[in-house]
């Protein structure tokens, strides 16, 4: 089994004060389509993500898809692009080329590729996803070459579009393009399980879609309570006549994080609502500060309109951010060397 190096930079993306990122397993689907809509070039550059004020999604509306992907509710079918037919089974000569989850690739914005080849070798210097389901990136440059043994590499993928809802499990989401010595080479990409695609596409889909009408921050006062402990608030502001539920709250590797109030904690269209918690640096272990590349990012559970509720992350910023970085220094202070 062969690891292709990445020879690409990594691209970072934050937003000032808030940053929505897809997390566990709870999703609230943005609509679901078996069709196929029009693919877009490969060649343009990497979209920038716009959402609410201080929200950053990376990844419209929510549907009534259930949260493990298994069913698809009806969208309109977009029109077919000039892109879209299916490859030249000749074009794949042997090769397939299978997505699936990796918890290494995943905070990367990537898919695990598994490329299998039976043929004549062919070196490749390049890839991208074709996807009529994601937004175009750039190719990736690459050095490795398509033997018999399979090759594993990172596969980009861009922002969702979101614009005809998401792919029902096992329908067609789009082509890995090789670029080798004798040109590009287009092969289907599979994802591993059927819905691996589906419901990442959804679970984008839903998060920015309570990024266009709510916008998620903490609080600029902070009341020290307890060694290492404070409390403040979650400020939760609707737009538009969307109203959003936050059903949980928790914490991360190093701080613990509960609710002072009753949830779910409900917030009308157009009102503004603070949510009092609690915030403790819990673990202060030499592990847990080492893992610790997240600590100011703090899972929500959010409902949108009554929807099944979808986990997105607010960045603690701003004079927040410096209270809890305080209390990460206060940690090291007291961890032995």
């Amino acid at each position: 089994m062969t690891f292709a190096p990445n020879t690409s930079p990594r691209s970072l993306r934050g937003r000032p004060t808030l940053a929505l990122v897809l997390v566990g397993a709870l999703t609230s689907a943005c609509g679901a389509s078996g069709g196929t809509p029009a693919r877009s070039p490969t060649a343009s550059p990497v979209p920038t993500v716009t959402a609410a004020p201080t929200l950053s999604a990376t990844p419209t509306s929510p549907s009534t898809s259930p949260p493990d992907g298994s069913t698809a509710s009806t969208a309109p079918a977009p029109p077919p692009g000039p892109d879209s037919s299916e490859p030249d089974p000749s074009d794949t000569d042997g090769t397939s080329a299978t997505a699936t989850a990796s918890t290494l690739f995943d905070t990367q914005r990537t898919f695990r590729l598994e490329l299998r080849h039976e043929g004549p070798p062919h070196a490749v210097t390049g890839l991208v996803l074709d996807s009529p389901w994601y937004k175009p990136v750039e190719v990736t440059p690459r050095d490795f070459t398509l033997t018999s043994g399979p090759v594993l590499v990172p596969l980009p993928y861009g922002v969702a579009d979101c614009r005809h809802g998401s792919p029902a499990p096992g329908a067609d989401v789009g082509q890995v393009v090789l670029t080798t010595q004798d040109g590009q080479r287009r092969i289907p990409l599979r994802p591993h399980p059927d819905n691996l695609v589906a419901q990442r596409h959804r679970r984008e889909c839903a998060v920015a879609a309570i990024a266009e009408v709510a916008d998620l921050a903490f609080g600029d006062a902070w009341t020290p309570v307890a060694p290492r402990v404070v409390t403040g608030d979650l400020v939760v502001a609707m737009a538009g006549g969307a109203s959003i539920e936050v059903r949980g709250v928790e914490g991360n590797i190093i701080f613990a994080m509960e609710a002072e109030q009753p949830l779910p904690f409900a917030v009308d269209p157009g009102s503004t609502g603070r949510l009092a918690v609690r915030a403790s640096a819990a673990r202060c272990d030499t592990h847990a500060l080492i893992e610790a590349k997240r600590k100011l990012h703090f899972p929500l559970a959010v409902s949108l309109d009554g929807a099944d509720p979808v986990i997105v992350e607010v960045e603690a910023t701003g004079a927040a951010g410096s209270v809890f970085q305080a209390l990460v220094e206060s940690c090291l202070d007291e961890t032995p060397s």
